[in-house]
C-alpha cells in the first residue's frame, strides 16, 4: 500500500539512516516496518556538500526501496544534535510572531556569531512557569537553511512530502511522553547520548522546563559531565526517574552511567503503546535496538 495514509520517519545521523513506516488505519497509527542502512562513508554535514551528502542519503534508502516501493508519502526527518541550534530565553507573550522571530533571531546572532542568523529556519516552544521556573519562557531552536533544502530536496526527488524536521532530542522524548506516564513525576530528567555531545531536558509533571546541551570528547567524560551539569541548575528537587536514549546504549553502559552518577537511568522501547503489524516484533532492529530508533519513532508520532 503506497499513498499518503503511510508516514516514514527518518533519524539520519552521520553514518546510517533509519526509518519506521507507520500506516494510519481508520486513524490509529500502525507500525509496519522499521529499517536500518549505513551510508557508504560517513557523512560530515559541515564539510561534505549538499551534492555528496545528497548522493549517500539517496543511495541508502534507495537499498529500502528495493525492499518496499515508497511513493507519495508523508515523511519528517530528525538530524543530530551537533545541527540544531537553540537557547533558552524569557518569553513575552505579547509580542507578534514576527517580533518575536526577529528578537530570537538577533539573540542567535550574539550567542552563535560564526553562522548567519539570517540563514536559520527558526521555531520556538513556549514554556509555562512552574516551580522550577520563575517566569515564562521559550527554547528556541534553529536548523539551517542549506539542511532544509537538502531533505526538501531528497523529499522532491522521491515524490515525498516533507512535514518536519528536528532534532534527535525532540523527536526522541515525543516517543518517552507516547511510551510512558510521566505526568506524575515531579522532576524527570531525559538524557541523550549523542555523537559527542549531551542533550538533557527536564520535566515537570509532564512538561519540559530546562533544556541544555554540552559537548565531550570521550564517553569516560559523560558520567562527570552530567552530574556537573546537573549540580549547575540548583534543582529544588531531587530527580527521581531519568531515562536515557542514544545510539547503541548497552545495559551495561547503563548501568555504570547510573552507578557513577548515583542517578538511576533506564531506557525506554519508544514502540511501547503502538501498534506493532507482525513483521515488526519479529524485526531483528525492534528486538535487539528498539531505543536507537526513539528520534523516529517520535518524529512520526508527531505526524499525525
Amino acid at each position: 500500500m503506497i499513498g499518503q495514509d503511510i508516514i516514514a520517519g527518518l533519524k539520519v545521523s552521520s553514518s546510517k539512516i533509519q526509518v519506521v513506516e507507520l500506516n494510519l488505519r481508520s486513524g490509529v497509527a500502525h507500525v509496519r516496518d522499521l529499517y536500518e542502512v549505513f551510508f557508504n562513508e560517513k557523512i560530515d554535514f559541515n564539510q561534505d556538500k549538499e551534492t555528496k551528502i545528497g548522493a549517500l542519503l539517496q543511495g541508502a534508502f534507495n537499498e529500502i526501496l528495493l525492499q518496499k516501493p515508497l511513493k507519495n508519502i508523508n515523511v519528517s526527518v530528525t538530524i543530530p544534535q551537533s545541527l540544531v541550534y537553540s537557547f533558552q530565553s524569557p518569553f513575552e507573550e505579547s509580542l507578534l510572531y514576527s517580533d518575536l522571530i526577529e528578537e530570537f533571531r538577533w539573540q542567535f546572532s550574539l550567542l552563535y556569531p560564526f553562522i548567519d542568523s539570517n540563514e536559520l529556519m527558526i521555531q520556538y516552544y513556549p514554556l509555562q512557569k512552574n516551580n522550577f521556573n520563575a517566569g515564562n519562557t521559550a527554547f528556541v531552536t534553529a536548523v539551517p537553511r542549506n539542511i532544509v533544502r537538502m531533505f526538501t530536496d531528497f523529499c522532491n526527488a522521491n515524490s515525498f512530502k516533507l512535514r518536519f524536521i528536528d532534532s534527535f532530542h525532540n523527536a526522541s522524548d515525543k516517543a518517552l511522553i507516547t511510551s510512558r506516564n510521566i505526568k506524575e513525576e515531579k522532576l524527570l530528567l531525559s538524557l541523550l547520548v549523542g555523537d559527542k555531545k549531551l542533550s538533557f531536558i527536564f520535566y515537570s509533571f509532564g512538561e519540559p522546563f530546562l533544556f541544555s546541551s554540552i559537548d565531550y570528547q570521550n564517553a569516560s567524560e559523560i558520567p562527570e559531565l552530567v552530574i556537573n551539569e546537573i549540580s549547575n541548575k540548583n534543582l529544588s528537587e531531587p530527580i527521581r526517574t531519568s531515562y536515557i536514549c542514544g545510539d547503541e546504549i548497552s545495559h551495561a553502559f547503563i548501568e555504570k552511567l547510573s552507578e557513577r552518577t548515583n542517578i538511576s537511568f533506564s531506557s525506554f522501547n519508544p514502540f511501547s503503546g503502538l501498534q506493532l503489524d507482525t513483521q515488526v516484533l519479529e524485526n531483528k532492529f525492534y528486538l535487539l535496538k528498539n531505543n536507537s530508533f526513539s528520534p523516529a519513532v517520535g518524529i512520526s508520532i508527531r505526524s499525525y
